[in-house]
């Protein structure tokens, strides 16, 4: 679901069957440069240094996060990404990706065609059951659109997205980097 956390989202994907296969980190570019400054100022140089100092002090800061989480389900092809706000919001999800091996059904015979047919059907039906007929039937969405949260299904594939959420997490570090800003270039 939109806005859990991390570990929640891991427990739930343990519970379905999922693995986690890549987890990405990152780190706010205010946050980077501020470090870089404050590393370079220390005298350290060289690129993997300067990066190693850039991080540690990020960690602990507590401004490296996780960004983006994939798990697979491999006996039957399916995969999640879940993509993940920062620490000034929380690090809750805000983007998730579900995909399906349902369309890439390989073959041609009579045999594969009908499976990947009733694949296909399948997918719709559990579609319809569980959210009911799209808000917009021609994008197949659901939701209000703009910045709002909503769901977009093509076959074998589900995009679950909160809009606002990023604004908001942007909106918190873009804050944050004011409140760091030293210098006066104005002077009205």
């Amino acid at each position: 679901m939109l806005r859990m956390g991390l570990n929640q989202v891991e427990r739930t994907m343990k519970n379905r069957g999922f693995q986690r296969v890549n987890a990405k980190f990152t780190i706010p570019n205010f946050i980077k440069w501020r470090n870089e400054e404050a590393c370079t100022s220390q005298g350290i140089i060289g690129f993997e240094r300067l990066q190693s100092c850039i991080t540690t002090l990020a960690k602990k800061g507590g401004y490296e996060y996780v960004y983006y989480v994939k798990y697979s389900k491999f006996d039957s092809k399916e995969e999640i990404e879940v993509f993940l706000t920062s620490n000034f919001t929380g690090n809750k999800v805000h983007k998730i990706i579900y995909k399906s091996g349902v369309p890439a059904t390989s073959g041609n015979s009579p045999k594969a065609v009908y499976l990947r047919n009733i694949k296909v059907y399948d997918f719709w039906k559990k579609i319809n059951q569980k959210y009911g007929n799209p808000d917009d039937k021609n994008n197949v969405t659901w939701g209000l659109g703009g910045n709002k949260p909503f769901l977009k299904a093509a076959t074998g594939y589900l995009l679950l997205e909160d809009p606002m959420f990023v604004e908001m997490d942007y909106t918190r570090m873009s804050r944050e980097d004011q409140r760091f800003i030293h210098s006066d270039y104005y002077n009205f």
